[in-house]
């Protein structure tokens, strides 16, 4: 009785996670880490920059002109955005060692 009592705490504890399993657990790749934090970074940054620029543009006084500006922080912070997720594959890639090689003599 104290077997089977056993054997169905273990199962349950198993099934909900308490119980590491070998092999679960995803190998940490800090180059992928590091790659994620620059891109939020970069992101983060377009966006605080439009958000400054917007702020500007509704401080001028011809409505043309607020629309244009408006306009051009809209393009900021896609040339922006674009340029991090162009920036993000090269480096995964190197850091997973399919980027240039070194030849040593």
């Amino acid at each position: 009785m104290k077997s089977s009592a056993a054997r169905l705490a273990f199962a349950g504890a198993l099934g909900i996670g308490l119980v590491p399993v070998a092999g679960a657990a995803k190998p940490f790749n800090a180059c992928r880490t590091s790659t994620n934090a620059a891109y939020d970074s970069c992101t983060a940054g377009a966006q605080s920059d439009k958000a400054l620029a917007v702020g500007k543009c509704n401080n001028l006084l011809d409505s043309g002109a607020v629309k244009a500006c408006r306009a051009q922080a809209d393009a900021d912070v896609k040339d922006a955005a674009s340029f991090a997720r162009a920036s993000e594959n090269p480096a995964s890639e190197r850091a997973a060692g399919s980027g240039p090689r070194r030849t040593v003599r």
